[in-house]
């Protein structure tokens, strides 16, 4: 209700600012275009609309940079955090091939040494059967 009866008052307080210097005239330059008696009132009623434009686009283009900007940050943080996932996997699949690799090793060396008992054993066989076979 408070800005209800504020907003009367200052409209009709600019109304009465208006009607009292309608009378009054002054040449205007803009930017070397010369024009005589113009309507002091007429002129600060532009220069206001103008001004009210003027903050209206700057407002629009500050939002509009916060906008690309928050955008940006959360594109940023999509890359860190696919970055930081990548290199988990990473780190699983090299941990993965060491795994192979030890796996491998030991099987080999399994291999290896089953490889020389049976190696052994077919060998002391044949000496028991020249054995066997000598008697």
């Amino acid at each position: 209700m408070f800005r209800i009866i504020l907003s009367i008052v200052l409209l009709v307080v600019l109304v009465v600012l208006i009607v009292l210097n309608l009378g009054y005239t002054t040449p205007f330059n803009l930017f070397g275009w010369k024009f005589e008696e113009l309507p002091v009132t007429a002129i600060a009623l532009v220069a206001f609309a103008v001004g009210v434009l003027y903050s209206f686009a700057y407002y629009v283009g500050r939002y509009f940079s916060k906008v690309s900007k928050s955008k940006f940050r959360k594109r940023g943080e999509k890359v860190k955090a696919r970055e930081q996932e990548l290199n988990a996997k990473e780190k699983k699949l090299e941990e993965k091939v060491e795994n192979i690799e030890e796996t491998r090793e030991q099987l080999q060396t399994t291999a290896a040494e089953a490889g020389e008992d049976s190696v052994n054993d077919q060998a002391s066989k044949g000496k028991r059967g020249r054995k066997k076979r000598g008697k």
